[in-house]
């Protein structure tokens, strides 16, 4: 009886600090993600923009603290979340699933839209920005951003009509179409 009690305490104290890597994850990629887009000179071109996130709610609440605040010169109007692709364009369009990314890809560079993903490797496969944890941060301040790593594929972002301040180079690695062919 003893021995089952110390396992089940271990195990929802196992569960419950992943769930909390897991909230804190998002936070970042939404927090680095607005720090990019203030970067981005098509998005600070307009006084308004606004982003969709396809396929994690948890994600998108993670983006809902920024509403009505300046990122750069431009405000983040609204967020919204869902299933499918938008009808409405947005500004900007973050997804997660990796079984959605040609259809993300095409619908991005159709209508103009920034492309990001929480993963750097969907870069490698035509996406704009890729924004992931490097490690899991046990010990970092939650509004330290060492643990994020952040890929861009400039050849995507032009397809994407996107033009960028000089900055971004300080803030990302670079994936070009040479390094791809390279990996196959």
């Amino acid at each position: 009886m003893k021995k089952q009690t110390i396992i089940t305490v271990i195990l929802v104290v196992l569960v419950m600090t992943f769930q909390a890597f897991g909230s804190e994850t998002t936070d970042k990629v939404a927090m680095s993600s607005i720090a990019v887009m203030a970067m981005n000179k098509t998005i600070q071109a307009d006084n308004e923009f606004d982003i969709y996130v396809l396929g994690s709610k948890s994600l998108s609440k993670s983006f809902i603290k920024y509403l009505g605040q300046n990122v750069g010169d431009a405000t983040l109007m609204s967020v919204a979340n869902g299933s499918e692709l938008p009808i409405n364009k947005p500004a900007v369009l973050i997804f997660t699933d990796d079984s959605r990314i040609e259809e993300v890809r095409e619908y991005c560079r159709e209508n103009k839209v920034l492309s990001i993903s929480n993963n750097p490797e969907f870069c490698e496969q035509g996406i704009s920005l890729g924004i992931g944890m490097l490690y899991q941060p046990i010990f970092e301040n939650k509004y330290s951003l060492q643990s994020i790593t952040i890929a861009l594929n400039e050849t995507a972002s032009e397809a994407e009509g996107m033009e960028w301040y000089s900055q971004i180079h300080d803030v990302t690695t670079p994936v070009t179409e040479e390094e791809i062919l390279a990996m196959k």
